[in-house]
């Protein structure tokens, strides 16, 4: 149970975040790539290569769902029928963008290993608690390991396609402090607190808490007798956190107080919290030795990413793509749309 914005690691990202997509190729026997697949059963051909329907139909559940989490679209309303075919068709053109920069990593010689994957895959696994509980958001996400394995493995190729193509890329001392003195309004370390806090599930037990601590009684040790929070093994500690990081009512409350206060018992959809703060660090203007680093990695990440798109725009134009299927409505059902709208609209004049 965590204090802190809940960004917990779904399946769903975890797929979207490796959405390196699998292909099949037309004369393909590839046990990762599963069976050949006809035009029939494909979406798009890039080159030799199909990308699978199933594959596409996967990936745009995986995208339906993080959208119906974060934002809370609901897909089966026909209102948002135009934003799904416009997710449709921005999924089909990354799968298609990526297949099309994995072809030419191949081509480059760019292998990877069964071990580098396990690797990966291993760190995956260890962000559950179990083996059971990994095996259960695979099923609620509805992709399987080899789905997973497939993913890391092509996010690698790209990986280390992406840095042969930009080892070359340089940032100078001058670069830094040109965008340093250009955007000095951007480097402001907001204001931070440093408190601890003992969760409980009753107001009743809170307010106990609170009277012991009224009486002299330590708040470390407290936290880690009562606290029902992953903090409580540490006293209680959250370390330094700014706005934003925290749900309302604790943030609301944690930055009302003043250093070594003790709040009233406060609710929040995680029980009732009893919060000390410990320290404050004013909001202040960052110096450039501060902020070189980032600055330099920033910079680095930009350049890279332009030196991707110009070889990626290039690569496309080259290559032979066929999208094989339509996403947007028959003319002739648009048209009978428009007209049953128009006499609608008449029946009601």
């Amino acid at each position: 149970m965590l204090i802190r914005k809940n960004k917990k690691l779904m399946v769903t990202l975890l797929v979207l975040g490796l959405l390196a997509i699998a292909v099949v190729g037309c004369n393909s026997s590839s046990k990762s790539n599963s069976q050949a697949i006809d035009e029939s059963q494909a979406v798009a051909k890039v080159n030799d290569k199909l990308i699978s329907k199933a594959r596409f139909n996967k990936n745009v559940e995986q995208v339906k769902a993080q959208y119906q989490q974060q934002y809370g679209v609901d897909f089966s309303n026909a209102k948002v029928a135009a934003m799904l075919t416009r997710l449709k068709e921005q999924v089909l053109e990354q799968m298609i963008r990526e297949e099309v920069l994995i072809q030419q990593a191949v081509k480059e010689g760019i292998e990877v290993t069964d071990k580098e994957i396990q690797a990966e895959f291993d760190k995956v696994k260890k962000k559950y608690k179990s083996a059971d509980e990994f095996k259960k958001r695979l099923k609620e996400a509805g992709v399987t390991i080899d789905d997973i394995k497939l993913n890391i493995k092509n996010k690698l190729l790209l990986d280390k396609f992406s840095n042969k193509m930009t080892e070359d890329i340089e940032v100078t001392q001058k670069d830094l402090k040109d965008y340093f003195n250009k955007n000095k309004d951007k480097f402001v370390q907001p204001a931070q607190i440093k408190a601890s806090h003992i969760l409980v599930k009753t107001k009743e037990k809170a307010e106990k808490v609170k009277s012991e601590l009224e009486a002299g009684a330590n708040f470390a040790k407290l936290a880690k007798k009562y606290s029902t929070g992953p903090s409580g093994k540490n006293g209680g500690s959250l370390g330094y956190f700014g706005k934003g990081q925290m749900v309302p009512a604790f943030e609301k409350a944690a930055f009302n107080l003043e250093v070594g206060k003790i709040s009233n018992p406060v609710k929040t959809k995680f029980g009732y919290h009893i919060i000390k703060v410990t320290d404050q660090k004013k909001s202040k203007k960052m110096k450039f030795a501060e902020i070189k680093g980032q600055i330099k990695s920033y910079l680095v990440k930009q350049k890279k990413q332009g030196k991707l798109k110009t070889y990626l725009d290039k690569a496309y134009k080259k290559s032979e793509i066929k999208k094989l299927v339509d996403f947007k409505a028959p003319k002739s059902e648009a048209k009978k749309s428009d007209k049953a709208k128009t006499e609608s609209n008449k029946s009601t004049e």
